[in-house]
């Protein structure tokens, strides 16, 4: 009797195993195993020798993403902006991001990082990232926007895997020991010596007289008002990064450009903000007599004037396309002196003529990273993104009565301009 059921029972398990089978004939593939992954970033620049320090405001992160790509279909695969507490001390920090949950063990992925930069990636691919960080109001040192490139391709396994840490918990893989590098997406502008020296002209030289300055205030001119928000050529296998070639491209005729000053220019386009003007205080009447004077100073008060703006690959200055500028659209980034100018009892070199030139508003406008000279000459002829440009101008002259069209008369300003973890590029430029 006990035979029987047993026989009798193996016959239905059998039967209700076949049955089974013939609904579902396909196999379920099995799931890829679940993976987790905490990013570590670090403010810096590859491969620069000469750096200016970042100020504790100009390396703040107010938001951190951490984007995954398929490395080998360059598919998006995830972002996160959920910051991980550190393992030693469970403090929350804001450099470290934690992914939980990913189904991807055993793929091969590169990542890329962004700060202050509150764009969806989700319609990008790692080759076409596209996305583009914008600003018209002016940068805040404590909100600059930063990226990486994208790193090596690496392969997360099953468990918790850790990139950019130089140690990790005990059963953990390790990715990479070096935090993720972030690079700012802006430039810096730093006026840091300002004179004066008619004697110092080329184009009209006085060889007598007595010239006046009113310095007043340096604004920026055409400023871009977007780039795009990362690179998606890779930083971790180059020796010597220049960042700048990730610029966005401006149509003709774009009026995507904003100024400290004014939109009573003759060809101004774009939009007047506030934050790309700044005073300068030693503003008192300067009086130069020619052939006889020393170079004078306009104190800057010990500090640099500073401006962020965007890279920048356009080298000519609108006052000097033949065609109407103000549907070019494409400008290069100014800085401008602003001023008076006046010129008393002047004569030239085998000339008894006298020359005189009443008081009247003046400008004195230099293009970053192209005139004068600029050193190193890695970033030259462009504004590169994570350069402070440290500019030392000499007015030789009387200046523009508008910066956006030509000037009958010789004008000279000459630059010196030094590029300086901010790469850093020096320009010298004497103005006339």
């Amino acid at each position: 009797m006990k035979l029987r059921n047993l026989l009798f029972g193996t016959m239905i398990a059998c039967a209700f195993v076949a049955c089974s089978n013939d609904d579902d004939p396909t196999p379920t593939p099995e799931a890829k195993g679940e993976a987790s992954l905490v990013v570590s970033v670090k403010n810096g620049v590859s491969g620069i020798t000469k750096a200016v320090t970042q100020t504790a405001n100009e390396k703040n992160i107010q938001s951190l993403k951490i984007v995954l790509y398929n490395a080998t279909t360059k598919a998006f695969l995830a972002e996160s902006s959920t910051i991980a507490p550190d393992d030693k001390d469970d403090q929350i920090t804001n450099n470290e991001i934690k992914f939980t949950g990913l189904n991807l063990a055993g793929t091969s992925v590169q990542i890329l990082a962004v700060a202050n930069v509150n764009t969806s990636f989700a319609n990008t691919t790692s080759d076409n990232i596209g996305v583009l960080v914008t600003d018209a109001t002016g940068f805040t040192e404590d909100n600059l926007p930063m990226s990486s490139g994208l790193t090596a391709a690496v392969t997360l396994v099953e468990g918790n895997n850790y990139y950019g840490y130089s140690s990790v918990p005990e059963g953990s893989t390790s990715l990479s020991s070096t935090p993720l590098p972030l690079i700012r997406n802006v430039a810096r502008v730093d006026l840091t010596d300002l004179s004066i020296d008619m004697d110092a002209a080329t184009k009209e030289k006085y060889v007598s007289g007595t010239a006046k300055f009113e310095i007043t205030s340096a604004f920026i001119l055409n400023g871009r008002t977007k780039t795009k928000v990362a690179d998606a050529g890779s930083w971790w296998n180059q020796t010597n990064v220049v960042w700048g070639n990730i610029a966005a491209t401006y149509a003709d005729a774009a009026t995507d450009y904003i100024s400290g000053f004014d939109n009573s220019f003759k060809n101004f386009i774009g939009t007047k903000i506030d934050a790309y003007s700044k005073n300068i205080t030693d503003n008192s009447e300067k009086t130069y007599t020619i052939g006889s004077s020393s170079a004078l100073t306009v104190s800057l008060e010990g500090n640099p004037i500073q401006f962020y703006v965007f890279e920048n690959p356009q080298e000519k200055a609108a006052r000097t396309f033949e065609s109407d500028p103000v549907t070019s659209g494409k400008f290069a980034t100014e800085l401008v002196i602003k001023g008076s100018f006046s010129l008393a009892d002047a004569k030239k070199a085998g000339s008894d003529n006298i020359y005189a030139v009443e008081k009247s508003d003046a400008y004195w406008p230099l293009v970053i990273a192209v005139d004068g000279t600029v050193t190193p000459d890695t970033y030259m002829n462009a504004i590169h993104r994570n350069v402070v440009y440290q500019v030392s101008a000499t007015l030789a002259g009387k200046g523009y009565k508008d910066p956006t069209t030509p000037n009958p008369d010789p004008v000279e300003m000459f630059v010196k301009t030094t590029v300086v973890d901010w790469a850093t590029a020096n320009q010298s430029v004497t103005i006339e």
